[in-house]
Parts: structure tokens; sequence; C-alpha cells
């Protein structure tokens, strides 16, 4: 069996190995569990929820275990890998356990007038059945079992296809679910590359959800239509930070490093292009400058450590492209800019760029890595409008003391979410949906809304007290019922005394019309 060498990207220190599964290896895991979900879904919420709570307790036991290998294995400090990925997991498990009972309840639908005459109407909800997810590596715990959680507590059975840079993370979440009692043939692992994400579209299953680039998201997209498979994509973001005058410079320039620099930016939400009032551009670019230099880059397990490797070498080329790029439009770079090949050939220094042409790849196109460009504005339309001129709308953020101020542009961005005072947070909150609109992905996670994309709807109406006499419209055909529906509609619709002619019409009409 084909096999995934899985190494450190900061240390090149062999980790382990995975297996490549094959298209029949998946077929064959998808048949397993459409064979075991009726078992899961019988379980009922409470047993499923006590099962994950369980596993949510092993996480918490082993977490120092598991923040540990997503460190080595995908490269970011040990803080990170604490709080992003396993601490997030957890939350996202404690939340949808006590909770998804309630969400998925049976809701009552009002009918309106229609109720008089006994109607009555109500949406059920049911566990598609298997659940595919495909995971990126950037967060390999949060990112694919965060919607992992939500699949298994809605009923259904989840196969997890992580990325092949970080499969070692996934197999030990895997086996700390086992240990919880979550059943195997309930919840897989299946390891490989590109050829066994195409493999898990192919196969069968009820539904995909999928985390990653827009490139990759639009093949899905186009592969699932081939079977109507229902798909959820996360993609990528080109995400804006808006700076108002009168913003509070400290806090805005720290939220700005941070979530431009936070996992290298190896993140959806990275803040990756800035607008700052030119009434303050240069005291916040000397401010980001300046704390940007203090930031320390070194081994991912130390816990002085601010920023590590980069996952992914053509990650790091990229980055690299983008600067030169920058650089070639006239862009100045008042920090970083290169590799820091000292530490190991993926580290890339924290990079400030100033006088952007707005045309450049850094400003387009998604980095995915440590570059903050600075871009003055003059008005608040202004800096709207550049931040709405993307194919992306995942993320986008506001600073200013003027809340209300913040809401306002922020009704006005066009994307999933906009953070007013706040940077790379709400994705940790899981009451609130994740997802974004134009080349962003479809769909939603977290929140009820994301909930729903694991189950389908069944709605049931029912007519308490069925009559021919309520069913008028029902056959025969005849002027008397023309006339008695044209009276109906001047009587609920019309005003006044149109109304009043109506009923009249109605009234004298019905009298004469029968039902088969």
């Amino acid at each position: 069996m084909a096999k995934l060498t899985i190494k450190n990207p900061a240390t090149g220190e062999f980790l382990g190995e995975a297996p490549i599964l094959s298209e029949f290896e998946v077929k064959s895991a998808v048949a397993i569990a459409l064979k075991a979900y009726p078992s899961w879904r019988d379980l009922g919420f409470e047993g499923r929820a006590s099962l994950l709570l369980k596993a949510r307790s092993l996480l918490l036991t082993r977490m120092e275990e598991l923040s540990i290998l997503v460190s080595k294995e995908n490269g970011k400090p040990l803080l990170e890998a604490i709080a992003q990925d396993v601490m997030l997991l957890m939350e996202v498990i404690t939340y949808y356990a006590k909770n998804t009972k309630k969400i998925l309840r049976k809701e009552k639908v009002r009918v309106g007038k229609w109720a008089f005459m006994g109607h009555h109407s109500h949406i059920e909800y049911e566990p598609r059945g298997v659940i595919g997810v495909i995971g990126p590596w950037n967060y390999p715990v949060s990112n694919p079992f965060g919607p992992a959680v939500m699949g298994l507590m809605a009923g259904n059975a989840v196969l997890v296809k992580p990325s092949e840079f970080t499969p070692l993370t996934a197999l030990k979440v895997g086996e700390i679910f086992h240990a919880a009692g979550i059943p195997k043939n309930i919840f897989q692992i299946i390891t490989g590359d590109g050829s066994t994400g195409a493999a898990l579209l192919k196969s069968g299953v009820n539904h995909i959800s999928f985390i990653g680039s827009v490139k990759t998201g639009k093949k899905i997209m186009a592969l699932a239509s081939e079977t109507l498979t229902p798909i959820t994509l996360e993609l990528g973001g080109k995400d804006p930070l808006i700076v108002c005058s009168d913003a509070d410079l400290d806090l805005a320039s720290s939220a700005a490093v941070w979530g431009a620099f936070s996992n290298s930016g190896q993140v959806c939400a990275s803040i990756e292009r800035v607008y700052v009032h030119e009434s303050i551009l240069d005291a916040f670019t000397h401010m980001v400058v300046e704390k940007t230099k203090k930031l320390k880059q070194g081994p991912s397990l130390s816990p002085t450590t601010d920023l590590a490797s980069m996952t992914a070498p053509m990650q790091v080329a990229i980055v690299e492209k983008h600067v030169e790029d920058a650089k070639a439009g006239g862009a100045h770079v008042l920090f970083g800019g290169t590799r820091r090949r000292d530490l190991g050939p993926q580290f890339f220094t924290p990079t400030i760029l100033s006088n952007v042409n707005p045309n450049s790849l850094v400003m387009r196109d998604e980095t995915f890595g440590p570059i903050l460009p600075l871009v003055p504005f003059k008005t608040e339309n202004e800096a709207i409008a550049m931040a709405n001129d993307s194919p992306y709308g995942l993320n986008a953020y506001v600073w200013t003391r003027d809340v209300e101020r913040g809401m306002r542009i922020a009704s006005q961005i066009q994307a999933g979410t906009v953070n007013v005072n706040e940077s790379l947070f709400s994705f940790g909150v899981p009451q609130t949906p994740w997802g974004g609109v134009k080349e962003s992905g479809l769909g939603r996670t977290h929140g009820t809304i994301g909930l729903m994309d694991m189950v389908t709807m069944r709605h049931v109406y029912v007519n308490k007290r069925p009559s021919k006499k309520n069913s008028f419209w029902w056959f025969r055909y005849s002027g008397n019922k023309v006339e008695m529906l044209e009276g109906l509609c001047w009587m609920l619709f019309g005003s006044g005394l149109e109304r009043l002619r109506g009923f009249w019409r109605y009234w004298r009409s019905s009298r004469k019309v029968s039902t088969l």
C-alpha cells in the first residue's frame, strides 16, 4: 500500500506514515458507514451527546499530547495548537452536545387563516446519513472535526479525509473519539492524497463539507454536481481591515499584527489588506512595524515562540511570489520580505508593505502567509469600496471607537462575517455562523444555520378536520366556483367596501357549488 511520509515542516524530522486509501477502500468505508448509520441515529441525542462529551474529556486529558503533535506536524506555535485547534474543538463539542436536540426539535409552522379550517403544519429534521468531511492542513483539529462533531450530533455517520500534510493529527483525534466509545464504523478517518478525496466524492456519501482553497472548492462542486450531492464550501478569503480615524491605535495595531501573522498568516480569516485613514497612517504604520519587530520567530514547541514554520512548501513559494510582485509594482518593504533560512526552509519573516499597487497579487489573490499591506484612504465610502473590490467575501474587520459607526460600515461590506473591534475571534464561537459570500464559499458551518447542512428537512402538513365543504376547490369545477373564488380573493385581499362585496359574492355562490 502506498503511504504518505510525514515530516516536521520546521526541522525535517520524520514523524510517521499514513496510508493512501484507494478508491475501493474509500467506497468500502462508506458502505460500512451507510449500513451502521441507523443504529447511531436511533441512539438519540442524549446517547450521542454522552459519547461526545466523553471524547471531550479525553481531549482534555490528552491535550498536551495532541497539541504537541499538531505543533510538530503543522508547524504552528504550541500556544496556537492549544487555543485554536484543541480548545476550539472542545468548545464545539460542548455547544452541540448541549444544544443540538433543542435546535433540531420539531418546529411548528403557522399557517395563518387556514388554521381555522383545521390545517396544521410542522417541520421535522432527519440526519442525512453519511457525511464526508475534507479538511485543510492549517487547523488540522478544529477545521475538519468541527463539522464532524456537528454531523455526529445530528445523527450521521462521518468520514474525515484530512490533508495529506496533517494525517497523523487526524488519526490521533480518531483514536481519542473511538476510545470514548464512538463506534469505528460510525466515525472513520480516511487518509490519503487528492485521489482519496476525489474517491470520497464519488463514493455515495450524502453530504460533503469542504474547507480549503477556491480552486479545489470549484472542482469539488463540479464533481458533486454529477450526483447532486449537497455540499458546504468554506473557501479562501482576502480579508480587509478598515482602521477609522478615531480608532484606538494601540489596540488596532495589535489586532492587525495578530490578525495578519497568527499561524504565520495561514488562516482563511487572516487580515490580508489594511485600509488606514490617511490622517493616522504614519502613526499606525509605525506601531505595526515596531510591534512586528518584537515578534519572536523560532521552534514551534518553544512557549515563547510567536511565529514558527509555515506548513507547506508551495505556500512559502506563493508568499515569496507575492512579495516580489509587489516590489516590482513599486511597493516598499518596511519589514521582512524574506525567508528565515537560518531557522529552516519554511520560515518566512512577517512582512509589512506600503505603497502597494492595488492590482498587485498581494492585493488581489489570497496570500495565506505572513504579509500585511497598508493602504491609505480618504473617506469612509472609499474604504468600503476598496474593501469590497475583491472576488472574495469571507471575513472583514473594522476598528473604531464609535461602535455605531463600525456597525454602519459593517452593514455595507460584502462578507460572511464582519468583525467590529475584534480580530480572528468569531470562528471560535460555535454559536455564530461561519462562511462566506462570492468566491469564499457556499453554506455555513457553526451556529444553528451550520447544523442545518447536516440534516434534511421533512415538512408535514395535516388537515385535522377534512371535509368536502372545506375543500371546495376540488373537482368538479363550475362557473359558480369561479365566482366563489373571485369573491374570496376580494374578501381576503381587497380593502374597505371591496372586502364586503367580496364576501357577498363568496357567500352567494358558495351555496350553489358541489364537490365530487
